[in-house]
């Protein structure tokens, strides 16, 4: 209870762009001209205006507003149903990364990273106030298998793609010299039937000079 009680103080003398930045939903100089704008919009909330210019989500905005104004309470929700109340990720998203978690033993949160909802900022920021769950690297040793199997997948699919090239390659020079063969072979026919021709005409002229005498 007291270490809640020390984070819930912690997140809450943070302003929201410190929290919106720390937690790696935007930059600094978003920040900066989100505040810059305030002063002339003076009706507008920070969370607000970063929110129209389409850096975060209002749903975003309103999760941490509300988050540090509301006492800590006892028991730490599980990291899934955070994520879910700050609209970082959806029901299918949570039930798709438990089947996940069952299969590969590796932290909810860390799975979340690994699929893409949320950044390792957002993670660790969740981490350090809402929960009580430590960050475990293991999520790093699974990437490396993962991305070890796919690689092996892409290399293996590259081999046999330039083996079919090669046999494609060489069906198709084999073909185009068996045409090149046919073509001088039909030339050469061709050659023989006009030198006959030229015979047969040699002949007939040969017959009509006897005639003629």
């Amino acid at each position: 209870m007291e270490n809640n009680q020390l984070k819930y103080h912690q997140l809450k003398n943070k302003l929201i762009g410190e929290i919106l930045q720390e937690a790696g939903f935007v930059n600094s100089d978003q920040v900066a001209v989100a505040l810059m704008e305030q002063s002339f919009y003076t009706h507008l909330k920070l969370g607000e205006i970063l929110a129209l210019h389409g850096w975060v989500n209002q749903e975003l905005v309103d999760f941490f507003a509300e988050r540090i104004q509301l006492p800590p309470k006892k028991e730490a929700k599980k990291i899934g149903e955070y994520l879910l109340e700050a609209g970082l990720l959806t029901e299918k998203d949570i039930q798709e990364i438990l089947k996940e978690q069952h299969k590969s033993g590796v932290k909810f949160g860390s799975l979340a990273v690994l699929r893409g909802c949320i950044k390792q900022e957002t993670l660790n920021f969740f981490l350090k106030y809402f929960t009580n769950e430590g960050l475990n690297d293991n999520h790093l040793q699974y990437k490396i298998r993962t991305l070890s199997k796919q690689s092996k997948f892409t290399n293996s699919h590259k081999n046999t793609t330039h083996n079919d090239m090669e046999k494609e390659k060489s069906f198709v020079t084999s073909s185009n010299n068996h045409r090149d063969k046919q073509s001088l072979n039909s030339k050469h026919t061709k050659n023989i039937i006009d030198n006959q021709e030229l015979v047969e005409d040699d002949l007939e002229s040969m017959t009509w000079l006897k005639t003629s005498y």
